[in-house]
């Protein structure tokens, strides 16, 4: 409610704001890999991120992204710090954030899952999973309570984006991996499924809820008729916190690893920007040449 009243007329105190929340988004994921798996794992996540692509546009967007990203960055951190056993009411913020992360966007809501799985699986002080779920059904009832009030007045009276097509969204988008950019890259692409390898040795439990969190957000978007660059953004941390915590890892290998995927990014981050900035007369010049000026248009009959 706040953030749709307090800002007067100005661009640069709006862009200021979602910067800010961008870079604390960024300072919450990082900090809770850092806790979860070690503080070099922290810094090579947070490295990742700040060269992100699209992370760094949707920070200088007033579109609805970021401040949703914010909040799931803040539930991670927060479930993170409660396992640690950091003093403070972490689990009451873990449910204030999932909360506020799926009132902004509905698809934010599956931080969830990697709240659940982290809970979980993660268990350092040899508490069985029982003795978990005892410990956050209470939270837990409460955040579905809490999120439900949330995000009523967006489903009722009508239904979520795209209903109707979602078996052929599945089958245009399950492939479709380009909103994930710059991870998307070949060589990308590798050196994180190495870097996944090594997480799932060094932090189990941590590594597979993230990997978990990435699977499903996926299969979840990929049912969406508009599945974008803003949704994959919700599982940056993930991928950037896979990578993070498998590189630190791999001692100089790793940080070899870690130069040569920072380098990747910036490539993409400075074409990005080249196409963010892009005039109308600039985008339409790029669609009257080839290949995009010969491509078909295709209908769906009905």
């Amino acid at each position: 409610w706040g953030l749709g009243h307090v800002a007067p007329a100005s661009e640069r105190l709006v862009v200021a704001l979602m910067a800010a929340f961008g870079v604390g988004s960024i300072g919450l994921a990082a900090g809770a890999v850092g806790r979860l798996a070690g503080p070099r794992a922290g810094w090579m996540t947070a490295s990742l991120l700040v060269l992100h692509a699209g992370h760094a546009a949707w920070s200088s967007s007033a579109y609805n992204v970021i401040i949703p990203h914010l909040f799931s960055s803040m539930a991670l951190f927060a479930v993170a710090s409660s396992i640690r056993g950091q003093h403070g009411p972490w689990r009451s913020l873990v449910v204030l954030s999932v909360a506020l992360a799926m009132a902004f966007r509905v698809d934010s809501g599956s931080i969830g899952v990697a709240v659940v799985t982290v809970v979980l699986l993660v268990r350092p002080d040899g508490s069985s999973v029982l003795d978990r779920l005892r410990a956050w059904v209470g939270p837990g009832l409460t955040c579905i309570v809490v999120t439900g009030a949330c995000i009523w007045p967006m489903l009722w009276p009508g239904q979520l984006p795209g209903s109707g097509e979602r078996a052929l969204s599945w089958s245009l988008n399950i492939l479709f991996f380009a909103p994930y950019h710059p991870f998307d890259h070949p060589a990308m692409a590798a050196g994180l499924a190495v870097a996944a390898v090594a997480a799932v040795r060094r932090a189990p439990g941590f590594a597979m809820s993230l990997v978990v969190w990435i699977a499903l957000h996926h299969g979840l978007m990929a049912t969406f008729d508009d599945f974008g660059e803003r949704h994959a953004l919700v599982v940056a941390p993930a991928l950037a916190g896979v990578a993070g915590i498998g590189l630190a890892s791999l001692g100089g290998l790793g940080m070899a690893m870690l130069v040569g995927m920072a380098g990747l990014s910036a490539a993409d981050l400075n074409d990005t920007a080249h196409r963010y900035y892009g005039s109308e007369e600039r985008f339409i010049a790029v669609l009257n040449q080839a290949p995009y000026r010969d491509l078909p248009r295709v209908q769906w009959s009905g």
